[in-house]
């Protein structure tokens, strides 16, 4: 069902997805009543199972697999030497739909798509640290090409949105003083209204960039802009970003700029990414 898709596992701090147990190689002291020797969760009779549960032990089988939409349910943990993975979830309205011998088979093939997985795995990686590397040479030869530092954060830029699947950025320098407006080097993609309000506002009042001046570092989520307090709404609604991250360039301790990355819509920032954005933030401030 298109329900149990969506909201199948509950997040793994929840205690009421047996799922999750599942994956994370914790089981309560109740699962261990329906688990099997290799680890699976098995409940061919899901209404017998909850009507005997506690009123405390009901809240630990909270998630859509074990709702009584569905007769039985199966939940075999993907390992690979030793790390579970994730899960193969299998649910039916009738019960006892997969039986022991189905079961058991299942549980052998697993070890073969946890090798699947953790290939796929492993090429993404490749691919990701591939274009990591791609990035930060770009950046390095133009660090090493360009003398001018607008043809230098033009080309930074040129490199790097199109990495992280967006298309505007743009690159702030600091006044003279914390409380000075800063101003706008290079951008791309962010309408000038944007633009001409980011410089007519301080930089101490953002909590982007603000932290920035005070030797801060790269925050680990996207700033929302709707969120902004330097920005007038009308001004935010308009520019078309979602969210955006402010990378410091600096060199020697001082905070010779701040490259800031945006998005139109939600974007999944990782860790890679934030530490490809601090690597570049270094070569960039010592270039300048």
């Amino acid at each position: 069902e298109q329900g149990f898709l969506d909201s199948a596992c509950q997040p793994p701090e929840q205690p009421g997805c047996p799922c999750s147990r599942v994956i994370l190689g914790a089981p309560d002291a109740r699962d261990l009543t329906i688990t099997t020797a290799a680890g699976s969760l098995h409940c061919a009779d899901i209404a017998a199972f909850t009507a005997s549960l506690s009123r405390e032990e009901t809240a630990l089988y909270a998630g859509s697999c074990m709702s009584p939409r569905f007769g039985s349910v199966a939940i075999v943990p993907i390992r690979y030497r030793g790390h579970i993975l994730g899960a193969v979830q299998l649910a039916d309205q009738r019960n006892d739909v997969v039986s022991h011998v189905t079961l058991a088979f299942i549980e052998s093939i697993v070890p073969l798509i946890g090798e699947a997985v953790q290939r796929f795995n492993l090429e993404e990686e490749l691919r990701r640290f591939a274009k990591e590397q791609s990035v930060l040479h770009a950046v390095a030869a133009a660090a090493t090409s360009f003398l001018d530092p607008t043809s230098l954060l033009d080309a930074v830029l040129e490199v790097v949105l199109p990495a992280l699947d967006t298309d505007a950025g743009w690159v702030s320098l600091p006044g003279p003083a914390d409380d000075d407006p800063p101003r706008i080097a290079v951008s791309y993609g962010v309408p000038k209204e944007f633009l001409a309000a980011e410089e007519s506002s301080r930089f101490s009042t953002c909590p982007s960039c603000g932290p920035l001046l005070c030797g801060g570092a790269i925050a680990d989520s996207p700033q929302l802009v709707a969120t902004c307090p330097r920005l007038s709404p009308s001004v935010l609604g308009a520019s078309g970003i979602h969210s955006h991250v402010s990378v410091p360039l600096n060199a020697g301790g001082d905070l010779l700029g701040i490259l800031n990355i945006a998005w139109r819509e939600h974007h999944h920032y990782t860790p890679e990414e934030r530490a490809m954005l601090r690597a570049v933030g270094d070569l960039v401030g010592v270039a300048l």
